[in-house]
């Protein structure tokens, strides 16, 4: 009896690294936007420095990355090397192609 539970909790069981798997493939629109936001946000950090960057906006746009920019967690970036950096990438963004709306960037 104990094998034949042990055999179905095993053939239910799911591998240890399907927690780390997404939840859906992204569509190839999704990925340029994507790799296009990163590289552009790479670019503008690297033009204007973190000095004056708050660890916020920072943790925001990281955590956006690394959500392969599905989670859209906004702050606003409202002054200074943020509204900046907001820039430099919206600009590319714009030039891509991708609407506003796919940005992490929200001042109400």
């Amino acid at each position: 009896m104990r094998q034949l539970i042990l055999a179905a909790l095993l053939a239910t069981a799911s591998p240890a690294w399907a927690d780390d798997a997404p939840e859906h493939k992204l569509s190839e629109w999704q990925q340029k936007k994507c790799a296009t936001f990163t590289q552009a946000y790479t670019a503008a950090l690297e033009q204007l420095g973190t000095d004056g960057l708050s660890p916020e906006f920072l943790a925001s746009q990281q955590a956006f990355m690394d959500s392969q920019c599905m989670d859209r967690k906004t702050l606003c970036p409202a002054e200074g090397k943020e509204l900046d950096i907001a820039n430099i990438v919206s600009l590319e963004m714009i030039h891509l192609g991708a609407s506003g709306t796919f940005l992490p960037y929200d001042c109400r």
